[in-house]
């Protein structure tokens, strides 16, 4: 879903953002748009900072805002680090920046990673055979899947596999 935002200056700024998965907006600043963007540093800064600004409004639902900037972009650069935005990773020629909005504690690791999954596989006997509990999961839209979800940061892969069974089957499991 793209995200028609405009600047301070009444014209697309940041090219084309879009809403990404776990309601997260992702901005790309690449050669082909850049002529989308202001010449001056500044009126770059403070079309930045209205959008994010948009963005970080209780009501917009955004979690986080990732700007992936291509190395030959790097001027913008400067502007986004200033703005609040977090550096996350380098990912061949792009560099990517994060910020998190909502008030509770980010889910964004502190450095690039993978963020790890886990599921519980919940197996019973009854009658001398074997059940298997599945969940309709929206995932896969609307397929049948494992209850589970992220591993948090510092837990372990098994704890979160227990907490995810229990949000969502309500089954407390070892």
């Amino acid at each position: 879903e793209e995200d028609q935002s405009s600047g301070s200056r009444g014209e697309p700024t940041i090219y084309n953002p879009f809403k990404a998965r776990f309601n997260n907006i992702v901005a790309k600043i690449v050669p082909s748009n850049v002529k989308q963007y202001p010449a001056n540093e500044k009126d770059f800064a403070a079309d930045l900072e209205d959008l994010t600004q948009k963005w970080r409004q209780k009501t917009s639902g955004v979690a986080a805002c990732w700007i992936h900037v291509h190395c030959l972009c790097a001027e913008y650069i400067p502007e986004i680090y200033r703005s609040r935005y977090d550096l996350h990773h380098v990912d061949g020629e792009m560099i990517v920046f994060c910020q998190w909005f909502l008030k509770t504690e980010s889910k964004v690791p502190a450095f690039g990673t993978h963020i790890g999954g886990a599921c519980g596989i919940i197996i019973r006997t009854r009658d001398e055979e074997l059940e298997v509990l599945l969940i309709r999961g929206v995932a896969r839209a609307g397929g049948w899947e494992f209850p589970g979800g992220a591993v948090d940061a510092a837990e372990y892969s098994v704890d979160a596999a227990v907490r995810e069974v229990r949000e969502e089957v309500g089954l407390d499991v070892e």
